[in-house]
């Protein structure tokens, strides 16, 4: 038998090949963006703009990913169980906004901008992000419901 070495390759290469158009989308797009990341629907980071460590990256994904989850809770009791009716969220706090938008099946795209961000400015280019990404940010269902 013949042993192979293999060569191990960067982190932020593999998992983060769509960072570069959350940059070209947002960040770079939009002054007072600072951040985004792109995230599965149990908070997992796909993807994050190059201002972000991993380090960071992933709480912010976590954390997004607690907010949207009660958001859609909250919008599906609200319309009386109508499935679809959350679109976006977007959280005030001192320092800025966490903007929070539905990036295909079981993906969100979480934005973080200063506070003099031109909101819908914003809201457009996530928008438009999303749209630019299209199915590259699906999630496949985990766990027992997912199709086998």
């Amino acid at each position: 038998m013949t042993s192979r070495t293999f060569r191990e390759t960067p982190r932020y290469d593999v998992e983060n090949d769509l960072g570069w158009i959350l940059d070209q989308q947002l960040v770079d797009a939009v002054p007072g963006t600072r951040a985004a990341v792109l995230l599965s629907g149990d908070g997992i980071r796909r993807a994050h703009s190059k201002e972000l460590q991993t380090a960071d990256a992933e709480p912010m994904a976590a954390a997004a990913s607690g907010i949207q989850a009660l958001a859609r809770s909250y919008a599906q009791r609200a319309m009386s169980g109508e499935e679809g009716t959350w679109e976006e969220t977007i959280n005030s706090y001192q320092g800025g906004f966490l903007m929070i938008v539905g990036a295909g099946d079981q993906s969100f795209l979480a934005v973080r901008a200063d506070r003099d961000v031109d909101l819908a400015a914003l809201t457009t280019a996530a928008h438009t992000c999303v749209l630019r990404l299209g199915e590259h940010m699906a999630t496949p269902r985990r766990g027992a419901d997912a199709p086998s």
